[in-house]
């Protein structure tokens, strides 16, 4: 289980370098500089940003009164091999909608296919469409979600340390290119006064990326969704 934005829209993006990726990219703390820049263009671009300069876009992001991006999680049946991944309209800032599943919570798949969901006493079962071919089945058991989710939040809190160092790049150079792997702390104290943290609390605040889980396990239920 791993969050992933869709890349796609990008072909005339040009107020800074980014790598040259379509299809589903996975956020970590391992991406490249051009593939950090490429997820905030992502966001420049699906979310309306009129700005025209480098760090102006960034900060209109900032600004702006909420954010989305198309995305969520993607899963692969490690028996199976069968991989769910986000359908349209799907958006990444409703990945935590996963931790209600144990509880027989409602979870938007999106749509084209048309996915299928149906909860058992110890697991839920997913289908990338209504045909529920056994080849196409992610079984995901429920005692297993919390670490799975846990994994989820990890990885987005380093994505979020590169963003920010991407963003405090951007600002003193104005306007970095496709680089060197960053690296360096991955943990995002919140907001201070320069453009790499502002973006990166902005982002936590749209997307909910590092907040841990916390609380019991929900009781399982059985029963059938879509």
């Amino acid at each position: 289980m791993v969050a992933v934005v869709e890349m796609r829209g990008l072909e005339g993006f040009g107020l800074w370098g980014i790598a040259e990726r379509v299809g589903f990219l996975r956020l970590s703390g391992e991406m490249s500089a051009g593939e950090v820049a490429g997820v905030v263009a992502l966001l420049v671009e699906y979310n309306g940003v009129e700005a025209r300069e480098p760090a102006a876009a960034v900060r209109e992001l900032v600004e702006a009164d909420g954010l989305v991006a198309p995305g969520g999680l993607r899963v692969r049946d490690g028996r199976s091999g069968a991989v769910l991944v986000p359908g349209c309209c799907c958006g990444l800032e409703d990945w935590r909608e996963w931790a209600g599943l144990a509880a027989g919570g409602a979870l938007w798949l999106g749509h084209d296919p048309d996915p299928d969901i149906e909860y058992t006493a110890d697991a839920v079962h997913l289908w990338r469409d209504g045909k529920r071919a056994d080849g196409d089945r992610v079984v995901i058991p429920y005692e297993r979600l919390p670490q799975l989710l846990e994994g989820v939040r990890s990885e987005l809190t380093a994505f979020l340390g590169l963003v920010v160092q991407w963003a405090e790049q951007l600002e003193a150079e104005d306007g970095p290119g496709p680089g060197p792997r960053l690296g360096g702390p991955a943990l995002v104290s919140g907001p201070g006064s320069g453009l790499g943290p502002a973006l990166g609390a902005k982002l936590d605040e749209a997307f909910s990326l590092t907040r841990p889980f916390s609380g019991p396990r929900p009781e399982a239920r059985g029963g059938t969704g879509g």
